[in-house]
């Protein structure tokens, strides 16, 4: 038996125990508790678990496990403090068979062990309900009692969903019946005796907060029983280290900018659970889960890996099992002290790299090796298999265009930032995946959109842009009486006409008809910004990452007023990629005579400055007529 502090507080033991090891066994609900209240469907969705594992599973070894059932013992009783509506309808489903297979006779005569026995603290007349329930399927009792109302309802759901004898016979009940007493295991968790069983209900109930997988596959690691020979001391430091260790994994994980590093959710070879406790990801790469997985699947695997009394599958010692956990961490650790893996895995997980094909690679090469590997995948991001030339190559990044490359055009702009920051290597500046992911950032365009079809508050906040652009004022006022006018007036750049000036005010003012009168002064604002058309506006000479939060404010933004805003989140400390920032700041345009404006020279420059960078990364020695290795 397994323990294991729960929640920090009281010592626990866990196994799996099939439904036969539990017959005879007498559980008590306590007053805290509500009464039964599974529902038809989640009745008909246990027993079609059940029988479609009965069909499908066929090897002896193979069984179907229920969530857990958290107990704790009062004497020669179980409180039975979590997985009450499971248990409760087991029971049904076995009185049931009993009626219809034993033909009322108890199990006992034939298993060895009554059914379980279930009692009520306060609910008073349950636990004979329950015993007659047999006899009373249409018994009026269970209209004057919520409690027994759905208890009926659920054993009418049994009796409908088994059809006996037309759908189930003897024999295929009894097969059932087999397969539901051996062959189906709760996760039997027992707190310790002190252990306050309405602290750990109301953690486990309100706001639904189940046990984990890394929750039981700790108690699981620190089960007493898995350091064999060893005396009661040696025992305490093996699970003292084991729990200190586990600890100090998860203090790292719990870091973002180390999470995010090696975590992706939208990755599409990544489960997609929410991982509260992060060491289950570990837990959940190393058993290869599926998406679609049970709740449980990872913890199963595990207790198979330290329980199994299968003589096909060697059992593994806690020793050698925690010590296989310690070095996949601690890969993932080497790669994020090392400045190069660190950026160009974190780039490949980013753009839906599986981790574990990295860490396969990694494991088998030498690091001279696992370099050129990932200088391959990140190639593959980019480039086509078949473009060796990298000129060639790099010619194909010259046409990609928003909205038909959209995917290779994030990994592009993606993979520039970082390459700026890696190709640094005086820089002691790391990309941050973290905010990367978090603040959702994607494709922008750096010149602004001629062609603006706007209305309502839309209108009246890309308005507001540019009267606080031209004021350097805040408008904060849904309406501007004139006092406010004047005053910014008064602060208004020399170089803007008071006329158009007053245009937009009366648009901004404006309930109603706004968008008629924005549509005639369009062309006057485009010729006071100094606006030059760029021919193909979705080219990726054109494209930039920015927060999704930017995105949405000012995407119709002239570039002034971008560029204004990008250098206020900068000055700020918000995270703007440094290619981002590059370019607003207009550090990879030749002439300087219009640091105001965006044009196609600039763009020109820009596009020869991500060529540039990815052909010194992808040919180190920047001979242009050299192929990739």
């Amino acid at each position: 038996m397994e323990k294991y502090k729960f929640q920090g507080a009281k010592m626990s033991q866990i196994t799996l125990k099939k439904i036969y090891e539990i017959l005879g066994e007498k559980f008590i609900i306590s007053y805290y508790q509500r009464g039964y209240r599974w529902t038809k469907e989640q009745v008909e969705q246990l027993l079609e678990d059940i029988w479609e594992f009965s069909e499908k599973n066929k090897n002896e070894n193979e069984f179907y496990c229920l969530q857990p059932i958290v107990v704790k013992n009062i004497g020669d009783s179980w409180e039975l403090i979590d997985g009450q509506q499971r248990l409760t309808t087991i029971y049904l489903i076995l009185r049931f068979i009993e009626l219809k297979l034993l033909r009322g006779d108890s199990l006992k005569n034939d298993y060895g062990k009554d059914i379980f026995s279930i009692d009520y603290e306060v609910r008073e007349g349950s636990k004979d309900f329950l015993l007659e329930i047999t006899k009373v399927e249409n018994n009026s009792r269970s209209d004057n009692n919520i409690d027994f109302y759905h208890i009926s309802k659920a054993y009418q759901t049994i009796v409908s969903f088994f059809d006996y004898p037309n759908k189930f016979n003897r024999s295929n009940l009894d097969d059932l019946l087999k397969i539901l007493l051996y062959r189906v295991k709760v996760i039997w968790y027992e707190v310790e005796k002190d252990a306050d069983a309405v602290e750990i209900f109301t953690r486990l109930n309100i706001g639904k907060i189940p046990l984990t997988n890394a929750e039981l596959i700790k108690a699981l690691f620190l089960n007493s029983s898995n350091f064999a020979n060893a005396s009661q001391e040696q025992i305490r430091l093996k699970q003292l280290q084991i729990a200190t260790e586990w600890d100090e994994i998860e203090y790292t994980l719990q870091k973002d900018e180390f999470w995010f590093f090696i975590f992706d959710k939208n990755n599409k070879t990544f489960s997609d659970k929410n991982y509260d406790t992060r060491i289950e990801y570990i837990f959940d790469l190393m058993k290869k889960r599926p998406k679609d997985a049970e709740d449980y699947f990872t913890f199963y695997e595990f207790y198979k890996d330290l329980k199994s009394k299968d003589e096909d599958f060697k059992s593994k010692d806690i020793e050698s099992l925690w010590k296989e956990i310690k070095r996949f961490f601690y890969t993932f650790k080497q790669w994020y002290e090392n400045n190069e893996f660190y950026h160009l895995i974190g780039y490949l997980i980013a753009t839906g790299k599986d981790i574990l094909s990295i860490k396969d690679e990694y494991d088998r090469k030498t690091k001279s090796e696992f370099r050129k590997y990932l200088k391959e995948e990140v190639y593959k991001t980019i480039f086509n298999n078949g473009d060796s030339n990298i000129n060639k190559a790099l010619e194909s990044i010259k046409e990609l265009e928003y909205g038909r490359d959209n995917t290779k055009i994030r990994n592009v702009l993606l993979l520039f930032n970082i390459l700026i920051l890696l190709n640094n290597k005086g820089a002691n500046i790391r990309f941050p995946f973290d905010r990367f992911k978090k603040e959702k950032w994607d494709i922008e365009h750096v010149f602004s959109q001629t062609d603006i079809d706007l209305k309502g508050n839309a209108l009246k906040e890309y308005v507001k842009l540019i009267l606080e652009f031209w004021t350097g004022e805040k408008v904060e006022a849904k309406k501007l009486d004139e006092n406010t006018v004047n005053a910014l007036e008064d602060k208004l750049d020399k170089s803007v006409s008071k006329e158009l000036f007053r245009k937009l005010v009366e648009i901004y003012n404006k309930d109603k008809d706004a968008k008629e009168l924005f549509d005639e002064v369009k062309k006057e604002l485009i010729e006071a910004f100094q606006e030059e058309k760029i021919e193909d506006r979705d080219n990726i000479s054109n494209l930039v990452l920015l927060d999704a939060g930017t995105n949405r404010a000012y995407k119709n933004a002239f570039f002034p007023i971008k560029r204004a805003i990008i250098l206020e989140k900068i000055k700020s400390g918000s995270f703007v990629p440094i290619g981002t920032q590059n370019v607003f700041l207009k550090a990879y345009s030749k002439r300087f005579d219009k640091i105001m404006f965006w044009t196609e020279d600039d763009a020109k420059d820009y596009l020869d400055a991500i060529i540039e960078t990815f052909k010194a990364f992808f040919n180190q020695r920047g001979d242009k007529n050299e192929q990739r290795q």
